[in-house]
């Protein structure tokens, strides 16, 4: 079976990037603001234009959001996603290698829409692991290219999990976010 390897962010590196951004954001912001009341000698804070005070959150914001791009290129993972002898591999960064067998496996979810991957899979002892894989602005971890090889990959999936008694059900609505959801047969 062809080794596929692409570039994500679990759940965890996820909420760390997004604390960060937002600290950043509510730190900025005040900032930006109080240094215009004290440069200007305005007598009050109240006496503070509007533009200022939304100059201010607009300059936090794309600070933040520039911050966010390149955090995210710098936390993002490296993720290979193999089944061998009855087990799921999660390889992550190539040091971490993350066994689940098939058999502890309740499903496995994969959504997608044009500029988001997210993967997540649950087991019957109630651990989940979650990558997500996307290009938008608002979580620059990986490239197109990653797209495409976690798309092929789980049409790999689908057709090695099938063999291990697993439902596969596919979902659409008018979003265009396509849902994947590989159910294990012997819980139903």
């Amino acid at each position: 079976m062809k080794e596929y390897k692409f570039y994500g962010v679990d759940f965890k590196t996820e909420l760390k990037l997004g604390i960060i951004v937002g600290l950043i954001f509510i730190i900025l912001w005040p900032a930006f603001i109080f240094f215009y009341y004290k440069l200007s000698g305005l007598e009050y804070l109240r006496w503070l234009p509007k533009s200022v005070f939304f100059g201010a959150m607009f300059f936090s914001l794309a600070i933040s959001l520039t911050s966010l791009f390149f955090l995210g290129k710098r936390f993002k993972q490296l993720w290979g996603i193999d089944v061998i002898n009855n087990s799921l591999v999660l390889k992550k960064n190539e040091l971490q290698n993350i066994i689940i067998k098939i058999s502890e496996i309740k499903d496995i979810m994969f959504v997608a829409n044009k500029e988001m991957r997210y993967l997540r899979i649950r087991t019957f002892i109630k651990k989940k692991y979650k990558i997500r894989v996307s290009t938008s602005p608002l979580a620059p971890f990986s490239t197109s290219k990653d797209l495409s090889i976690i798309d092929r990959k789980i049409v790999d999936i689908e057709k090695e999990l099938k063999k291990y008694n697993f439902h596969f059900q596919k979902g659409n609505n008018q979003n265009k976010i396509y849902a994947y959801l590989f159910t294990n047969n012997d819980i139903l």
